[in-house]
């Protein structure tokens, strides 16, 4: 009983977020446990006043994360953030530099195939877009995706980073690496398959400004071939 009593001593309830982040930065290693579901906001007010994204000592859980003031030497960040925010530009297999509203350019996309060159009907593969933040996009918008051909489409609508991180929570200069899988229905051919990429809210998209627009502010990003 008394080292329990000893160890509630050393527990504070923390009410918001100003108190959290005044608490991780009172000195000396501190952890706090919070919801993961807050990690984005709570993330962008730590980035904010230190220049580092918050540290996450463990992610396990799906509903609360254990973070400490300083990281721990030999392990790595669990925080997803610090994989979707890059820290460097990145070598995009496929460059499209397109740019939607003066708001996101799109840098390119890596296209990861069960294949070399080529995806089957029913099966998955992986998109990551990478995009640059010029000014925050607007509130309520996603990302579009239309993989069309033959009458057909796969649509890849969807939150950014899996609605994790959403785009309200972007900074300016960020470049954010945006994973997606998608699987080919059954009753797609052969054929080559154009994929066609924007942001939507509604009925309405954000202008190209700049990139291989179709005419309906569609960026053609590339080619997905199925076999």
């Amino acid at each position: 009983v008394g080292s329990e009593m000893c160890i509630r001593d050393w527990i504070v309830e923390i009410e918001d977020q100003s108190a959290l982040l005044a608490f991780l930065s009172g000195g000396g290693q501190r952890w706090a446990v919070l919801p993961a579901d807050e990690l984005g906001r709570v993330n962008r007010g730590y980035r904010r006043q230190t220049g580092q994204h918050i540290y996450v000592a463990d992610a396990r859980s799906a509903r609360l994360l254990l973070v400490a003031a300083k990281p721990l030497a030999g392990r790595p960040n669990q925080s997803f953030i610090t994989k979707a925010v890059l820290a460097d530009d990145p070598a995009a297999r496929n460059r499209v530099d397109a740019v939607f509203d003066d708001r996101v350019a799109l840098i390119g996309y890596d296209l990861d195939l069960p294949d070399t060159d080529f995806v089957g009907a029913g099966q998955r593969f992986t998109l990551t877009w990478y995009w640059r933040v010029l000014e925050r996009p607007p509130s309520g918008y996603k990302v579009f995706v239309h993989i069309d051909g033959d009458g057909l489409r796969l649509n890849g609508d969807h939150d950014p980073v899996d609605g994790r991180y959403p785009p309200k929570l972007w900074e300016s200069g960020d470049v954010i690496a945006d994973t997606q899988e998608l699987t080919v229905p059954d009753n797609f051919g052969r054929g080559d398959y154009v994929m066609y990429v924007g942001w939507f809210s509604g009925s309405k998209r954000l202008t190209v400004e700049s990139g291989p627009n179709d005419g309906a502010d569609r960026v053609r990003a590339g080619v997905l071939r199925v076999r």
